[in-house]
């Protein structure tokens, strides 16, 4: 700030030097302006101190990345024995399908019975032990009563009763998958997988009951 020359008295307005202390005119006191000034102070905000990570925060993290990768393993293990048990019914009672529809002669329905229990498993969900024997043993109980019909005189109607007692197996017990549009991709494929094997059991059955039957009618 540059010096003053002269300053004003408050109370005449006279201008008197810069270094009286009293008007020249008036004779009142002069205040300096330089010395009435006080110096400003601004106060100071504190710094907010930047939150510090607690351990048990860390902790808590940590927790859940262990506890997601649990549930997604013991997830991933149920969907795998699953798919062993539904591999296994699928083949077993296609298998038993096509052996009858090949030992009676009707091949063709033999084939689309072990693709209809395919897919009767694809849609139905159950407990791994369940799977393995419900469809399975729907098959073995239907191969029981139409053996009764085939006896009767009626084998043709063998093939059928199978499939449906098959089928029957494989739905009574069990829960309907979500909605389609709900599905993941692999549970979307399951009902394909499931008739893709069961149209390879089944067609192999039918060759085994093709060879049955040729077998007893040279005999």
């Amino acid at each position: 700030m540059a010096k003053l020359k002269t300053i004003v008295c408050e109370y005449c307005n006279t201008q008197n030097p810069a270094s009286s202390k009293s008007c020249l005119a008036c004779g009142a006191p002069i205040e300096h302006l330089l010395s009435a000034q006080k110096p400003i102070t601004t106060a100071k905000l504190p710094v907010r101190p930047k939150p510090q990570k607690r351990p048990e925060d860390e902790l808590r993290k940590v927790g859940e990345k262990v506890d997601k990768a649990y549930f997604t393993v013991l997830n991933t293990y149920a969907i795998a024995w699953r798919t062993v048990g539904e591999v296994i019914a699928i083949s077993v009672a296609g298998f038993i399908i096509g052996v009858a529809g090949g030992a009676t002669g009707m091949g063709l329905w033999g084939v689309v019975g072990a693709v209809f229990i395919g897919i009767a498993v694809g849609l139905t969900q159950k407990n791994f032990y369940i799977v393995l024997v419900s469809a399975p043993g729907g098959a073995l109980l239907g191969l029981g009563i139409g053996a009764i019909f085939w006896i009767m005189g009626a084998p043709g109607a063998l093939p059928f009763i199978v499939t449906v007692c098959a089928v029957l197996g494989a739905l009574i017990g069990g829960k309907r998958r979500p909605v389609f549009d709900h599905h993941n991709w692999w549970e979307k494929l399951r009902p394909f997988l499931g008739a893709l094997g069961g149209f390879l059991f089944g067609f192999l059955g039918v060759l085994l009951g093709l060879g049955i039957q040729g077998v007893v009618s040279f005999f």
